[in-house]
This record gives structure tokens, C-alpha cells and sequence, in this order.
């Protein structure tokens, strides 16, 4: 059979009638005017022009045929046989390539795609006695050894799986010639490489011969087939978020799901979520189901919006009933369910009148979102001189605002707190004594940075604004969208100056590179210092659109406390692919510590932290490749 591997190319053909049109245009026109005198001479006129017009027709042929050949060269024409007279002329090297893409899961009348390619090819290898036979797959990097006769090589076929990835067509074909380059051989010598594949587009599509680094003239290349001409009818689930940041016990959470339809025809599926029960799942089981209709080639967005009730891993998935390839019609997901962090405010200027409360705007902050009924933190306020250590107890994040420096024995506690998990906000204002603070807290790790005097800009009306922040922390990634321009509006008119310390990290700056907002890690807690007030004494931060979102995202980054590895992560886990690595990183005291990886059909593996080295210095790190 004549086909072409690149029949894209084919319209250049297009080109070949451009010398026909410069033909056509430049003929000669000419206007018959009969002259008595000169009839004579037309005879011998005549037969000149035949000699000229003939010399004319040779040369459109040949441009027309140049023009035709670029075409054909780069369309790469190739004549294949059919496949019952394959392997009667046996080869004297055989490279056997097997597609183990995920498309070879298809599955037909007979089974998967991939076990009629195996059971195809057995039959083929059975009577080829005295051929060297290599059996390879189209994973990256997959090597195959050479083995006279075709028992070892059934027997290699045989430990031959489908993977869950693209066809890495280029590299199979590169691994092959190099393989047959060792062996000598004329056209007739008997090389020859065998590729049995559903030519699925994701593979394919990156393939061309011209990126071959070398191609062996000698070796007899042969394709073989399986999957319909026009594609195949799949729908698939590729992807699963969350619309929410993250995902707090008791409040409702959005799942989003991804359908695309890889087939050539429209198509109407139905959609649904499955739980596994745990994290408010109950027993689990179907949550809820919609039907969608996906155009061919296109790809629609399915939304399902569930209340959690309980913290910790919700696994589950999103099913579709496509038929055909089953492998990509369930996505497998795991949401992670904070709970609710609880909040201690501690006032350091409480009034009588509760607007002009330290804390006014901090409470009305934690209050519950219009709409939803609950806050997603558990708040308390107490005065200052409440505070004591028995008030930790039960506390992830501690707000001191405008608070006095504490007593020795107090400062003891705090520390204590926070190297056991606890989340610890400083809030500047006019009862703070920087040096107090400095003396007293600085040595016991419970300030980031060594507190200066209190600072004003030139022009105290304008204010200061926000210059940098840094978007790749977690408590701020949320502002990545507009970066700084989140915070506009917003002016400080008095801040305390702060040089941090060499361990600790400036999350937020001002516009003349004062730090804002300081964080150092200790223990297994972390502690921040904010340079400004909560209420609007010192700036108007507190009646800006960025300063809801911003302390939510900083609380429920300080109150992670039982997040794993104590890092606040994403609503929904990392989903890894089968031959790839997962890597996760912690903070470096959870070095030695272990770590579950659960996955769908009962699987489990129990994982260690370790110190970390290079890019990863100073973190715990755990990895686990797929297999």
C-alpha cells in the first residue's frame, strides 16, 4: 500500500500550477492582419513555431515536475504491505517496537489494542528461526537486547505492560537504528524495524523523519496499524481543582472537573463524583452526577459544589462512562480539609467604645463570609492582661496587638507554644517599647527581626504604600494575580523600622524598602512581626479591599499546625503519573519523621523525611517515584 507519513506537505502541490499561470499569462497575442504578398512566408513560419512551441511545453513540464518533487520529498512517501505478508521473507535482524502508550488500552472485540499487537506479533516471531530478534517499547529510555530465535523475545513481549503516557516515537525509532547499525548488511541483508502502534496523535505528532540524527539506508522500516482512520470516539477527565484556595471543614467547597473529548464526533457523557468516605465522606459513594455534552475535538468545564464537614483527606475521583479507553475515564483526586484554626485575639489597647478597640477591625474580619453562614476560624478576644498560659492551650495562631512586652515567665510560654506548632502575629502600635521587645523577645527567638524606632514618611499625610511582596509564600500566592496593586489605596503613616535577622524571610515591603511583614520559623511553629497596626491609627489598611483576604490567607498559613509536613498546602493533592517523581518539602525539623502515600486500589507506602541538600537545603524532603 502507497501512503505518505507526512500528507500535510501535499498541498503545497498547490504550487505547481504557478509556472502553468506564468504560461499562460506571457503567451503571445497577436492579431492576424492577411497580407497577399506575404502568404508565402507563413509555410516556412509554421514550421519553426512547432519546434519553438515544443521547446515551450518541455519547459513548463520540467518546472511543473520540480515543483511536484519538493513536494513529494517532503511529504515522505512510503509503500507498506499488508499485514498477513509480513515476515515471509524473514530478516536476519528484527527491531520489534511495541506501542505502550495509554491509547493502547483501547479496547475492541477482541480485547485491548495492546494484546492484539502482542498476540499479532507472537504469531509472526513463531516460525522466524535463525532471525536476532529485539523486542522494544515506547517509553522513554527503554532499552532491548537482541536474542537469537524467537523464544526470548515472546518472552520479553510478555513483560511488556501499556504505560500510562504518550508514545515516545522519535526515541524508539533512534534506540532501533542505533541497535541494527551494529550489524552489517546490504538492502538485502535482512534489517529491519517493526512498529506495531494505534499512530494515536499525542505520540505521533512530535514525530518526523527529518528529526532522525541517523537514519541506516539498509534497514527495512515497517508500520503497522490498529485504530480507526478517523479516530477514536474517547472522552476523557483531565483535569480536577478547586475553585477555593483551599478547602475548611464545615464550610462548601467547589470542584471543578475537565472533560475533553479527544474523538471526531459530538458527544453527550454522563459525569460524577465519587468519595471514598473519611473527611465528612461518610460511607462514600456517588455524591452527585451531570450530563454534558462535549463538542469533537473540544473540551467543557463540570462543576460540583459539596460541604465538608470533617478535616483530614477526602479522596475520591471523577467518573465518566465514555467506553472504548476506561484508563482515562476516572480522575483520582485527594482534598485535603483544614479545620477551622483557632484564633486567640489579644488586645493591648482595649476601650470602652468597640470601634476604637484594637481589635475592632480583626474581629469584624473573622466574622462569618456574607452568605455562607460560618467563618472559617474559631476566634476569642481577650484583653491583654488575660493573657496567661493556660490561654494557649488550644490555640493555632495568636494575634498580640499593640500588647505590652510580656513577662519573663510568659515569654517562656510563648516560646514553648510556637516551637510546638503554634502560629504567633506581632502587631505593632504605640504600646509597644521596641527595645523591650528587643531585649526580651529577640534572644528567645520570638521576633524575626531587631525592632528600630518608630518611623514616618516625609510626607505623613500621603503615606507609604506597598512596594514588593513576595508572591511565591503561601500566605500571599494569592495576590499573584495583581501583586502589589492588591494593596492600593492603602497608606501607612507610621511603621517601626526592623533589620531582619539572617534566618528569617521579608514577605512585604513598602515603597521606600522598609520591611512590612517579617516571618522566621521556629521549632515547628512561626512567628511574624507586622510593622504597622491592626486598626487604623497608623495607616488605613484596615478599610482596603486587600486586608480581608490578606489576614485569612496569613491565618490560615500561621494555623497550619496540623497541616502535614506543617507547610500549608494546596486544596488538592499533587496528582503524580505513573514514571514520574513526587517530591515534597517540609519544614527542616520534621527531618526523621514518617510520612503515609495512599493512592487508589488499596495502595500504601510509608515514607521518611530527610535533610535535604543543594536547592533543598534547610527543608525536609521526601520522594517517591510511580511505578
Amino acid at each position: 500500500m502507497f501512503q505518505f507519513l507526512n500528507p500535510i506537505f501535499l498541498w503545497g502541490a498547490v504550487a505547481a500550477a504557478v509556472p502553468i499561470l506564468v504560461h499562460l499569462i506571457h503567451r503571445r497575442r497577436t492579431r492576424t492582419v492577411r497580407f497577399a504578398l506575404m502568404e508565402f512566408l507563413l509555410q516556412s513560419q509554421k514550421r519553426k513555431a512547432r519546434r519553438f512551441k515544443l521547446k515551450e511545453w518541455l519547459l513548463l513540464a520540467i518546472r511543473t515536475a520540480m515543483i511536484l518533487s519538493l513536494v513529494g520529498l517532503g511529504a515522505h512517501p512510503v509503500v507498506t504491505q499488508a499485514a498477513d505478508t509480513i515476515g515471509r521473507a524473514y530478516p536476519s535482524h528484527l527491531a520489534a517496537i511495541v506501542d505502550t502508550s495509554m491509547s493502547m488500552r483501547f479496547t475492541g472485540g477482541d480485547g485491548t489494542r495492546f494484546d492484539t499487537a502482542k498476540a499479532w506479533l507472537k504469531s509472526l516471531l513463531a516460525p522466524m528461526r535463525g532471525t536476532n530478534v529485539a523486542v522494544l517499547s515506547t517509553e522513554v529510555n527503554a532499552a532491548g537486547v537482541f536474542s537469537p530465535g524467537p523464544e526470548e523475545a515472546v518472552r520479553a513481549l510478555d513483560d511488556l505492560r501499556p504505560a500510562y503516557g504518550e508514545a515516545d516515537v522519535l526515541g524508539a525509532f533512534q534506540r532501533a537504528f542505533g541497535m541494527l547499525r551494529a550489524f552489517p548488511g546490504g538492502v538485502g541483508g535482512g534489517k529491519e524495524i517493526l512498529f506495531l502502534t494505534d499512530g494515536a496523535a499525542n505520540g505521533w505528532k512530535a514525530f518526523s523523519v527529518t528529526r532522525l540524527k541517523k537514519v541506516d539506508p539498509d534497514v527495512r522500516v515497517r508500520v503497522i496499524r490498529w485504530g480507526r482512520k478517523g479516530g477514536d470516539p474517547n472522552v476523557a477527565v483531565d483535569r480536577v481543582g478547586l475553585a477555593e484556595h483551599d478547602a475548611v471543614a464545615g464550610m462548601a467547597a467547589t470542584l471543578r472537573a475537565r472533560v475533553r473529548n479527544y474523538g471526531p464526533a459530538d458527544r453527550t457523557v454522563p459525569v460524577e463524583l465519587w468519595t471514598a468516605g473519611g473527611a465528612g465522606g461518610g460511607a462514600g459513594g456517588k455524591i452527585e452526577e451531570r450530563s454534558v455534552r462535549v463538542s469533537a475535538g473540544g473540551r467543557t468545564e463540570v462543576t460540583f459544589k459539596t460541604r465538608i464537614e470533617e478535616a483530614g483527606y477526602l479522596p475520591g475521583r471523577v467518573r465518566i462512562r465514555s467506553g472504548g479507553l476506561e484508563t482515562d475515564d476516572v480522575f483520582y483526586f485527594a482534598l485535603f480539609v483544614r479545620d477551622r484554626p483557632r484564633v486567640l485575639l489579644v488586645d493591648g489597647d482595649p476601650k470602652t467604645s468597640l470601634l476604637g478597640s484594637e481589635t475592632y477591625y480583626l474581629m469584624n474580619a473573622l466574622s462569618p463570609r456574607r452568605g455562607l453562614g460560618v467563618s472559617p476560624f474559631r476566634s476569642r478576644w481577650i484583653p491583654a492582661r488575660a493573657l496567661t498560659k493556660k490561654e494557649l492551650a488550644g490555640t493555632d495562631v495568636l494575634v498580640l496587638a499593640n500588647v505590652a512586652a510580656p513577662s519573663r515567665e510568659l515569654s517562656g510560654a510563648l516560646a514553648e507554644y510556637v516551637r510546638e506548632g503554634g502560629g504567633l502575629l506581632w502587631l505593632m502600635g504605640n504600646q509597644v517599647s521596641t527595645e523591650r521587645y528587643d531585649a526580651l523577645l529577640r534572644p528567645a527567638g520570638l521576633l524575626p527581626a531587631r525592632l528600630l524606632e518608630v518611623r514616618e514618611p516625609a510626607d505623613r499625610a500621603a503615606g507609604e504604600e506597598v512596594g514588593a511582596i513576595d508572591l511565591r509564600h503561601p500566605a500571599l500566592r494569592i495576590f499573584s494575580g495583581l501583586g502589589a496593586a492588591s494593596f492600593a489605596g492603602s497608606r501607612f503613616r507610621r511603621w517601626v523600622g526592623m533589620v531582619e535577622a539572617p534566618s528569617a524571610e521579608v514577605l512585604m515591603r513598602l515603597k521606600g524598602g522598609a520591611p512590612l511583614l517579617v516571618e522566621a520559623g521556629l521549632g515547628k511553629g512561626r512567628v511574624m512581626v507586622f510593622a504597622s497596626t491592626a486598626d487604623r491609627d497608623w495607616n488605613d489598611f484596615s478599610i482596603r479591599a486587600g486586608y480581608l483576604p490578606f489576614l485569612h490567607n496569613l491565618f490560615l498559613y500561621l494555623g497550619c499546625r496540623a497541616c502535614p509536613g506543617g507547610e500549608m498546602p494546596e486544596g488538592l493533592a499533587e496528582r503524580v503519573t505513573v514514571g514520574e517523581t513526587w517530591t515534597h518539602r517540609a519544614k527542616i525539623s520534621f527531618a526523621g519523621t514518617t510520612v503515609s502515600l495512599s493512592g487508589p486500589a488499596d495502595f500504601e507506602r510509608v515514607l521518611k523525611f530527610s535533610a535535604g541538600a543543594g536547592d533543598d537545603a534547610g527543608r525536609a524532603v521526601v520522594r517517591y517515584r510511580a511505578e
